[in-house]
């Protein structure tokens, strides 16, 4: 909240001049997608002011225009497998899922006419990295949604479930 405060401070823009409020829903860390959205959720609540998510798959998307190939979105998990999503030239774009590296290779050769756009360099593929930072790119496509449009509600995207450890039992002595 204090870097949000910092940079509308900075550019001399109060919370009610805002039309909206863009927050990336994912995928990501489960913390850091709970974080980012609560505080989107608390601007706009307390701004009065719609809340739109955008998914950061549809962000790569908007910034690789494939016109004659597919395209496969490559997010970095940080971990072993990737978060992926497969938009074919014709078509509807594929549920987004995991692929280790190994899978996405093979992926790839079963789709030949494929380029890849990633947050992080997936192999040697016909690779085009982002054309601008995510944020400018969120924002632009909150600003051409309707508010109130149920695919752009502010709620994260899981493509795994958490895999949270509970503490073991204490042993009493």
């Amino acid at each position: 909240m204090p870097l949000i405060l910092s940079v509308m401070e900075q550019a001399g823009v109060e919370f009610s001049a805002l039309d909206r409020i863009a927050v990336t829903r994912g995928p990501g860390s489960f913390t850091g997608l709970r974080i980012g959205l609560a505080a989107a959720r608390g601007i706009g609540l307390a701004a009065d002011k719609p809340v739109i998510g955008i998914d950061r798959f549809a962000i790569y998307r908007e910034q690789i225009k494939t016109p004659d190939k597919n395209l496969l979105v490559v997010i970095d998990s940080k971990r072993s497998e990737l978060f992926c999503q497969f938009y074919p030239t014709n078509g509807e774009p594929e549920e987004p899922r995991m692929l280790t590296r190994e899978e996405v290779a093979s992926f790839l050769d079963k789709h030949k006419n494929t380029i890849v756009t990633a947050d992080t360099l997936v192999m040697n593929t016909d690779f085009h990295p982002p054309s601008e930072n995510e944020s400018v790119t969120c924002a632009a496509l909150a600003a051409k949604t309707t508010p109130g449009d149920t695919a752009y509600l502010p709620r994260p995207l899981y493509i795994r479930p958490p895999d949270v450890t509970f503490p073991r039992a204490v042993k009493s002595a």
